[in-house]
């Protein structure tokens, strides 16, 4: 799955991919996965997790994304490699073919390269009735290298990119390595947006300790950062409206309300995501997080759900509030995310 990559990057620059969304009616998505990893669990459970491109274009396509904002027949999305997981490095080399060292080099090209060679197609077929689907790709910056070189390293890359991913503890290292390495000062630099994986209340990276670190840090940078998996619905998400520069996604929600609300269902599951849009109306983000949309979890139990039940969750959401929140959600939010704009005026 991850080809070699050769040559000068293809597809759309940037500004160029963001002057079109703007214009055009469609669904965005800010954090999305291609790609493939083994987790090989502490109990020695080893669990694959994979989504080639055209399998997520295919599942984009069987959405009816004007369900969700009407007149929308394409579904835009920033599309990341798949998280790397320094616990299962030595395991990763039969799915990479390289070294150690060339596991950020060879998946952040292949989905710059995979994303360029979808995006000539999209947006000139919009009216042939099928729903199409727009990759927007995303770097994951490696932590043990420092911010100016990785920007030395891909600065090919970057004209095409439309974001940097975090998972600090996936990847070996804290909120505060990141910070230290510079890149948050290197989104800004570059007007780019930064998606941070959250985990659970209570664990390494929690929306706690995410939101108190980079509570000053965004402010210090001027950077953007979009907190993911809605916090895992802390009870402290609600002080993202306190700072313009964080702001916070929604993927996978049935995952998410797996484990921060065990035992509902999707009425109820529907109507906290419709209070947290009232809460958070500019600062919330459309997500689906495949494929981990479906997760096997430690203990082995699946938790989540397909995305046509995630789908008819938002759908009973979006019924309680106005119509123009869903113009909001679906298309504003993320393109002022996506150009690298806090939320509100500083």
């Amino acid at each position: 799955m991850f080809a070699a990559y050769s040559g000068q990057p293809a597809g759309l620059l940037r500004n160029e991919l963001l002057e079109k969304l703007q214009k055009t009616r469609a669904v965005v998505s800010v954090h999305e996965h291609i790609g493939v990893e083994h987790l090989v669990h502490a109990s020695g459970r080893r669990v694959e997790y994979r989504q080639s491109l055209s399998q997520w274009a295919e599942l984009c396509g069987s959405i009816h994304w004007g369900d969700l904002l009407p007149g929308a027949k394409l579904f835009a999305a920033a599309v990341f490699a798949m998280p790397i997981y320094e616990s299962s490095r030595g395991r990763r080399l039969d799915v990479e073919g390289g070294r150690d060292g060339d596991i950020y080099w060879t998946r952040n090209r292949f989905i710059v390269a995979a994303c360029g060679a979808h995006q000539t197609r999209p947006l000139h077929d919009i009216d042939d009735g099928k729903p199409q689907s727009l990759p927007l790709p995303v770097l994951f910056v490696d932590p043990s290298q420092s911010a100016t070189d990785f920007e030395r390293a891909y600065e090919d890359l970057l004209p095409f990119i439309c974001g940097l991913k975090w998972h600090p503890y996936a990847q070996g290292g804290s909120i505060a390595t990141f910070i230290q390495q510079g890149y948050l000062d290197l989104a800004a630099s570059r007007g780019l947006p930064t998606v941070v994986h959250c985990a659970r209340p209570g664990m390494q990276d929690d929306f706690g300790e995410l939101f108190n670190t980079l509570f000053v840090a965004t402010r210090r940078s001027r950077a953007v950062v979009d907190v993911a998996h809605a916090g895992f619905l802390h009870d402290n998400i609600h002080r993202i409206q306190e700072n313009e520069y964080l702001y916070l996604d929604c993927g996978p929600w049935s995952m998410i309300c797996d484990h921060a609300m065990p035992g509902t269902g999707p009425s109820e599951r529907a109507a906290r995501l419709a209070r947290i849009l009232k809460t958070l109306p500019q600062a919330f983000l459309f997500a689906m997080d495949t494929p981990w949309n479906l997760i096997t979890w430690i203990d082995g139990t699946l938790h989540g759900a397909e995305v046509a039940r995630d789908v008819d969750i938002v759908r009973s959401a979006l019924a309680s509030l106005e119509d123009s929140m869903r113009e909001q959600w679906f298309h504003n939010n993320p393109l002022q995310f996506l150009h690298g704009r806090p939320w509100r005026a500083p």
